[in-house]
């Protein structure tokens, strides 16, 4: 048996445990952020699909995913033809693209290491069509900028079946966690991956201006990593935010770190950290908990406010 095909049965007997909490260990972190950076320049493909096909109205290019479980990836979302609702999904383990018909009917499956942009394009142009879409403009890059900053090198090729295992039970364990949080809280936002900033959240707004606008509110989530922290982390913060993590992510707080400015409080907590811990799944819970409690006590951004979090 070769080595991928002992990793991949360790991916599957991993699954049937996928809905607990599973046990997060040391892997390299070198490798880890080699392996995250692949994923994160492969998750620009997913919403591909949509540029070409979707509504106009639509921004497809940085629309949110969600975490598909039984397939281990991150889905785009919908595209309708007729009664059939199609998505595509980034299978994380085995490194390939899916094309699901209502969630759960494979259409087309394509591994993605050693491909280039252009042979994506005409694999998704093939599939397309033969399930009814008129998928023509598929041989037309939509955006050269969207080639050379996501597929400068021609093709993707890194795949470490180790780290991405690990990667699988950071997104596994994140979504569980954040579920668990959405009962405690009212009003809070769908769990979503945004593929730029490649993060897991749920957004609890508390103030809304009438054009849509959050005025104050949380974000709680998970982040593989980014330039200032590299290694995975959960974390809190306050919204509005200003979207610098080198700002937002200073020394705070006990089970955290994090920091405040005029606009923006916000704790982490570490993969380093966390993989230590006995129970990392009541931590996990403990930290968004106490945190939340804590930002909105504190925070800031809502010193002048009189908006409070309903916990159920």
């Amino acid at each position: 048996m070769s080595d991928d095909s002992r990793h991949l049965r360790t991916f599957y007997n991993y699954y049937d445990m996928s809905v607990h909490w599973n046990e997060l260990t040391q892997i390299d972190l070198r490798a880890l952020g080699e392996q995250k950076s692949v994923f994160h320049e492969a998750l620009q493909l997913v919403n591909i699909p949509g540029l070409y096909l979707g509504t106009p109205t639509t921004n497809y290019l940085n629309a949110g995913l969600k975490w598909n479980r039984p397939f281990m990836g991150l889905m785009s979302k919908p595209l309708s033809l007729g009664h059939q609702t199609i998505h595509t999904v980034l299978r994380l383990p085995t490194f390939e693209l899916v094309i699901l018909k209502d969630e759960k009917t494979i259409l087309g499956e394509h591994d993605l290491r050693d491909k280039r942009y252009d042979i994506v394009l005409q694999w998704f142009q093939g599939v397309f069509e033969r399930i009814g879409f008129n998928a023509e403009n598929f041989s037309q890059p939509t955006s050269e900028i969207f080639m050379e900053k996501y597929f400068s090198q021609g093709a993707v090729s890194i795949h470490n079946f180790i780290a991405a295992l690990e990667i699988v039970k950071l997104f596994n364990n994140a979504v569980l966690a954040l579920r668990t949080l959405r009962i405690q809280l009212t009003g809070s936002s769908a769990i979503t991956c945004w593929p730029t900033s490649f993060k897991l959240s749920t957004v609890v707004p508390l103030n809304i201006s009438q054009n849509g606008e959050i005025r104050s509110g949380f974000e709680a989530g998970f982040c593989l990593g980014n330039q200032y922290i590299p290694e995975p982390y959960f974390f809190v913060n306050s919204l509005p935010s200003s979207g610098n993590d080198e700002l937002t992510l200073c020394d705070m707080m006990g089970g955290g770190q994090g920091c405040c400015s005029d606009d923006v409080f916000g704790t982490k907590l570490l993969y380093t950290k966390l993989i230590n811990q006995t129970d990392q799944y009541s931590m996990v819970n403990h930290f968004f908990y106490h945190n939340i409690r804590f930002l909105q006590e504190n925070m800031k951004v809502l010193s002048h406010s009189n908006d409070k979090i309903r916990w159920n």
